[in-house]
């Protein structure tokens, strides 16, 4: 951001938890994404039947623009588990074919 790097230590970060079983599972987490991330993760997720919770921004006027997306599913965890890996995959591939990455 503004040239300088950030991440988990200030709190910007993508993260996952999954609890319960392996036939009944649920996974709660949040991805960081900049503008052209946003509709692939948020493509993936839905494709994979986890809920979008929120999407929002915590800053104004940062260079590039992040925004942050909290999801929430349930089921067994495997499919859960290639769902948020899905999104994951989405994001890197949007951030690969983005303008000056």
């Amino acid at each position: 951001m503004h040239k300088i790097k950030v991440g988990e230590a200030m709190g910007l970060n993508t993260w996952a938890a999954f609890s319960g079983s392996d036939d009944l599972a649920a996974v709660d987490g949040d991805f960081i994404m900049t503008g052209e991330e946003v509709q692939p993760v948020l493509h993936a997720l839905r494709k994979s039947g986890i809920h979008i919770v929120a999407l929002h921004n915590h800053m104004i006027g940062e260079q590039p623009a992040f925004f942050f997306l909290h999801f929430w599913g349930k089921g067994p965890a495997q499919e859960l588990a290639q769902g948020v890996k899905s999104a994951l995959d989405a994001q890197k591939k949007a951030t690969t074919h983005a303008p000056g990455h």
